[in-house]
């Protein structure tokens, strides 16, 4: 049995920001912001959380948009810090800033838009 890619699949090229990324790997005088990933490991008191939380049965799925509290806490938080009326249900978590651009371009992009990209 052959598996057939979809045609888009030609046209991936690699992303140019993990192109850098490995392009940076071992250099001892760049200190590497790519991908997201610090130059420091997970502080202690993170990792503890995390693990209080699996053991408090944290163990699966949470919802798409992010748990309840959390929406709740940074509803409050966007109020109060940064003066933004924002309620739980108009918030949602992502798992980083790529997936964050493509929703909010999928939100309010449609096909047939124009879209300025400014490249420094």
């Amino acid at each position: 049995m052959t598996i057939r890619l979809a045609k888009r699949t030609e046209q991936a090229q690699a992303s140019k920001i993990r192109a850098m990324f490995a392009h940076a790997m071992g250099k001892d005088d760049l200190i590497s912001l790519g991908i997201g990933e610090p130059d420091y490991d997970t502080p202690k008191h993170i990792v503890d959380a995390a693990c209080d939380a699996l053991r408090e049965g944290f163990t699966h799925y949470s919802p798409s948009a992010g748990e309840p509290f959390l929406l709740r806490a940074l509803a409050e938080k966007v109020q109060t810090k940064n003066k933004i009326d924002a309620t739980p249900q108009e918030i949602i978590v992502t798992i980083g800033g790529q997936e964050a651009m493509m929703l909010s371009m999928l939100a309010v992009i449609d096909p047939g838009d124009e879209v300025l990209i400014p490249d420094p």
